[in-house]
């Protein structure tokens, strides 16, 4: 899990959705999302077309594009839904919590 947010928050909202098992790690305070999206993949091994990263701003789905990976964005955040959608994701969810059901059907 990659963001800006401070990694002791990114922990504890991980636990609280009960998705932080999903997680091979967690990157805080991230200023280039793109940058850490490929330096994760490097540093654990994972190919770009076995990775998703999701986000709940437009932002965050053209990080995840131009590293390469699978985009979700999340529609209860910063951005709403109709807006996510036009940067064309490869999936919106309406919460985390769908995201999730999403993972189980993977």
């Amino acid at each position: 899990m990659i963001s800006s947010h401070p990694k002791d928050h990114l922990l504890a909202e991980a636990s609280e959705y009960g998705i932080a098992g999903y997680f091979a790690g967690f990157v805080g305070n991230a200023k280039d999302k793109t940058e850490e999206i490929v330096q994760v993949l490097l540093r654990w091994g994972f190919r770009p077309d076995s990775a998703v990263y999701l986000g709940d701003t437009i932002n965050d789905v053209q990080a995840a594009k131009a590293a390469g990976v699978h985009s979700v964005g999340v529609a209860t955040g910063y951005h709403i839904r109709e807006k996510l959608e036009n940067e064309d994701p490869d999936f919106v969810v309406d919460s985390l919590t769908d995201f999730t059901r999403l993972l189980r059907r993977s």
